[in-house]
């Protein structure tokens, strides 16, 4: 192994393991769990430190999804946003997701018929290979 790979690898090591003790990264199984709801009704989740609403109608055997990601209010219930929205379209028994700029991310999955939308957190962690 050559001093540059050596180099990026602890680097990368490093930071994976910071990254892991902040917080940031999740440990697999922790905080993803899917939570099915209904059309038109709504769902709240937390990701990171966003705050995200949403629901789905079922139109055609597709779920029709709307999602509102914002800030989240500090302790002193000040900071929150309005946010963002979101729509688009999951066929059933697919998945799509709604990112973050902080890597946290929603996952959407439409069930057959779209009886029902999953939606659960998930992290994310780019990556990129060191430059040769």
């Amino acid at each position: 192994m050559t001093k540059t790979m050596k180099s990026s690898v602890f680097a990368a090591a490093t930071v994976s393991a910071y990254a892991l003790a902040a917080g940031l990264i999740q440990p697999a199984g922790a905080n993803n769990t899917e939570r099915r709801i209904m059309p038109t009704h709504g769902a709240v989740f937390d990701v990171g430190s966003k705050h995200a609403v949403s629901y789905f109608t079922a139109e055609g055997g597709v779920c029709n999804v709307s999602v509102m990601i914002g800030d989240k209010a500090n302790d002193d219930g000040d900071g929150a946003t309005i946010g963002t929205r979101m729509s688009f379209i999951v066929d059933a028994k697919r998945t799509a997701r709604a990112d973050t700029a902080e890597g946290q991310s929603l996952e959407f999955s439409c069930a057959k018929d779209a009886a029902t939308l999953g939606v659960r957190p998930v992290t994310r962690l780019a990556y990129a290979p060191a430059q040769k």
